[in-house]
C-alpha cells in the first residue's frame, strides 16, 4: 500500500491552485497541516502563489507572516512569488498607487535581504520590470548597478524586454 507523502500533498495543493480553487486548497491545508503533514516551504509557497494569482496580495503576505511564525523559513522562490504578485498587479494610474507598489516591492526586497536571503536574477528582473513600466530609469539603473555589485548577471530577458540592449551594456561596461 502506498503512503501519501508531503510531496503528494503539495501536488494536490498546487493542482487545486492551478484550477483556481485556492480557498479549497487552504481548507485542505488547514485540515491536514498538523495531523497528517508537517507544513513546509513548498506548501506555503504554493498557497502564496495562489493568492497572488487571484490578486489577493495582502492574504499572500499574511501567509508569509504565518509561515515565518511557524518557524518555516521562506526561500528565494517564496519571496519571488510574492514580489511578482505585488508588482504584476500594479496599475500605472493613479500615480500614488503605483508609487505604493514600488514602495511595497522595495520593502519586500529589503525584508528578503534582512532575513539572509539574497535576491537572485529573477528577484531583480521582477523589480526592474515594474520600474520600466513606471518609466523610472534612475531606479532601474540603480538596481542594475546593485546586480553588478552582487555579481548577478542580467538575463537576456532582463536586458532586452525591460530596458533595451543599449542601457544594459552601458551599465555593465567597466
Amino acid at each position: 500500500m502506498n503512503k501519501t507523502t508531503s510531496e503528494h500533498f503539495t501536488v494536490l495543493l498546487d493542482t487545486l491552485r492551478k484550477y483556481g480553487y485556492v480557498k479549497l486548497a487552504v481548507e485542505v491545508f488547514n485540515k491536514n497541516k498538523h495531523d497528517r503533514f508537517k507544513p513546509d516551504v513548498k506548501m506555503y509557497t504554493v498557497l502564496i502563489y495562489g493568492w497572488c494569482k487571484l490578486g489577493r496580495v495582502k492574504t499572500a503576505q499574511a501567509f508569509l507572516k504565518e509561515m515565518v511564525e511557524q518557524g518555516i523559513e521562506p526561500n528565494v522562490v517564496t519571496y519571488n512569488v510574492l514580489l511578482n504578485g505585488i508588482c504584476r498587479k500594479a496599475s500605472l494610474h493613479p500615480e500614488e498607487r503605483f508609487e505604493r507598489t514600488i514602495r511595497d516591492a522595495e520593502n519586500l526586497f529589503d525584508e528578503m535581504r534582512e532575513s539572509g536571503i539574497e535576491p537572485d536574477v529573477t528577484s531583480f528582473s521582477i523589480v526592474l520590470h515594474v520600474y520600466s513600466r513606471a518609466h523610472k530609469p534612475q531606479l532601474s539603473l540603480d538596481k542594475l548597478r546593485l546586480m553588478k555589485e552582487k555579481g548577478i548577471c542580467p538575463t537576456v530577458v532582463t536586458c532586452d524586454i525591460h530596458f533595451g540592449y543599449k542601457v544594459s551594456l552601458f551599465v555593465w561596461e567597466d
